[in-house]
């Protein structure tokens, strides 16, 4: 059930999964989705791309869930629902070691077919077969930089060193 004051949506491709399995058969996951900001910035010619991080814990027992974890792979479209919580690490003491928050999976689930996810791989490893096979460019050639010149006349060149001289 989600806390209608306390959630969030995002839609973006897998970037990043890593399990890490407990004692108990339970497993945590950490996702990381890359999402596009629906914005430009004032000098760049597209939106920067945010790439947030999701914890997720899936309890032992629970095949389908892990079934589900286990499908995803890198650069699969899917949406999020999250909710903020504050994880703290503590010593044994008690005493507060840490204390940052979390954006906690509430509900995962696929924004592509799994006819557009095959079109996506296709496309991908036909692009990268076509950049295997393409012969490399010659390299330019060396061109020596400009000399400075600050208007009196004067270049700036390091002396061996490494200091300036003029």
């Amino acid at each position: 059930m989600v806390n209608i004051n306390n959630n969030g949506c995002v839609i973006g491709n897998v970037s990043a999964i890593a399990f890490f399995p407990n004692k108990d058969g339970s497993r945590s996951v950490i996702l990381t989705v890359a999402v596009d900001d629906n914005f430009t910035r004032r000098n760049a010619d597209r939106a920067e791309t945010q790439f947030v991080p999701f914890h997720s814990y899936i309890p032992a027992g629970k095949e389908g869930i892990n079934k589900f974890y286990d499908s995803l792979a890198i650069g699969d479209k899917v949406g999020v629902l999250y909710r903020i919580q504050m994880y703290t690490q503590r010593d044994e003491a008690g005493n507060i070691l840490s204390s940052a928050p979390e954006l906690v999976i509430e509900q995962i689930n696929y924004q592509e077919t799994k006819a557009a996810k095959e079109r996506r791989i296709a496309a991908a490893a036909e692009a990268q077969t076509a950049a295997q096979a393409a012969p490399a460019a010659p390299a330019a050639p060396y061109a020596a930089a400009p000399q400075p010149n600050f208007g009196d006349g004067s270049a700036y060149a390091p002396s061996p060193e490494g200091f300036p001289v003029q």
